[in-house]
């Protein structure tokens, strides 16, 4: 009976051991994806990715294909992320349909993304000829020259308006009637000078 009992604690202490092995296996994988996950949520998605990189290899699991997709999509990778995206929506048997609505999602936005850069990276047409007198227009014409302001004209004095020599005209032929009709300027009443007729 002590053979058997020995036999009996040999398997023990050997379940016991494989039994410790596998929950050191098992306990590795949750604290190394843990660490990927900070670094995912610190912004270091190049580490990350390294480490879901490395969880999916040993695990085949395809939860850490869409952890790589992310990965890829924040370092703005489309190429990568459309293929890990895809390859999890193919492996992955129990997405529920809220989960795959998202990665389809993701999928498109990198789809936008590669298409925007394609177009930005496009080459664009030669800009068209332009002809001479297009690029060196000239002197504007004439009538379209910009002069600058005249000075506004000083007030013409009293002398130079035409009605003050209407007035003088006027003035100057009223005195002459007026003397002439007074007989200063040979009227009929003017006295003729001695020696001369009048009549």
């Amino acid at each position: 009976m002590y053979p058997r009992q020995g036999l009996s604690a040999g398997v023990l202490v050997a379940l016991t051991i494989a039994m410790t092995g596998a929950g050191a296996a098992e306990a590795a994988p949750n604290r190394r994806e843990l660490q990927a996950r900070q670094e995912f949520a610190a912004g270091r998605y190049a580490a990350a990715l390294e480490m879901f990189a490395q969880l999916y290899a040993e695990t085949l699991h395809p939860t850490y294909l869409r952890n790589i997709g992310r990965c890829h999509q924040e370092l703005g990778d489309p190429d990568k992320a459309i293929a890990s995206f895809r390859q999890y929506l193919a492996k992955a048997k129990d997405v529920k349909p809220s989960e795959r609505q998202e990665v389809e999602g993701f999928i498109r936005d990198m789809e936008e993304l590669k298409r925007k850069r394609e177009e930005a990276s496009a080459p664009k047409p030669p800009p068209r000829p332009v002809s001479l007198a297009a690029r060196d227009p000239g002197p504007p014409p004439p009538d379209v020259v910009t002069r600058p302001p005249q000075p506004a004209p000083e007030p013409t004095p009293v002398y130079g308006r035409w009605w003050f020599w209407a007035i003088v005209g006027g003035a100057v032929v009223a005195g002459s009637a007026a003397l002439w009709a007074s007989g200063a300027l040979g009227g009929k009443n003017a006295k003729c000078p001695s020696g001369v007729s009048c009549q």
